[in-house]
């Protein structure tokens, strides 16, 4: 059996984004037992000394569009938009409503999909309670129970637990993947990733 995989991730990050398709499709052909930790990137930056995007040197944002850009090539994902329409954006609901689909146990691999695409590629407003419902209900969720679930205080209240957790094991960017006790920061890494599931 594989190494067990912590997949550390951000609902709003282009890189989790990016790495997300191919990490799943990897788990799922390695059958490599993967634990979720969607976390807020923004308190990781605040508690690490990282900045924000808009709040960074111009040359490091113009080599970070440059770098979308170069994998959006690579990972073949012609429809991502680099500068989208909600972005940044408050994505609270949006991880709670995954943190709920984990705890009733199914498969939030698709609603992760499917949440990143909406930011990445539909235009869309993770923020925005209504669409949320409306993209949970076309992946086929129960969306009454998934969201009653989410605004509960248990589940709501793990995004912070998580993140705490992320910065408590020194991690400060996402996509984060430790695997077994080996730990990888970017989706540049899936490709060694593989190798260690593989091997």
């Amino acid at each position: 059996m594989p190494a067990p995989v912590r997949y550390t991730f951000s609902l709003i990050s282009p890189f989790s984004y990016l790495g997300a398709q191919t990490f799943f499709d990897l788990a799922a052909e390695t059958k490599a037992t993967v634990t979720l930790r969607p976390v807020s990137i923004g308190d990781i930056f605040g508690a690490t000394g990282g900045l924000p995007p808009a709040k960074r040197h111009p040359s490091r944002q113009a080599y970070r569009m440059i770098d979308l850009a170069r994998w959006k090539e690579i990972r073949g994902k012609d429809k991502m938009n680099l500068t989208p329409a909600f972005f940044p954006a408050n994505d609270s609901l949006a991880v709670a409503l995954v943190n709920a689909a984990i705890a009733e146990g199914i498969d939030a691999a698709p609603l992760i999909l499917a949440l990143h695409n909406l930011v990445w590629e539909d235009e869309g407003d993770i923020a925005d309670e209504a669409t949320l419902q409306s993209l949970g209900a076309q992946q086929g969720y129960d969306m009454v129970r998934l969201m009653t679930a989410a605004k509960s205080d248990q589940i709501s209240g793990l995004r912070d637990v998580y993140t705490q957790e992320a910065i408590d094991a020194g991690i400060f960017g996402v996509p984060w993947y430790q695997v077994g006790s080996e730990d990888f920061w970017g989706q540049d890494h899936l490709e060694r990733i593989a190798e260690k599931l593989k091997s």
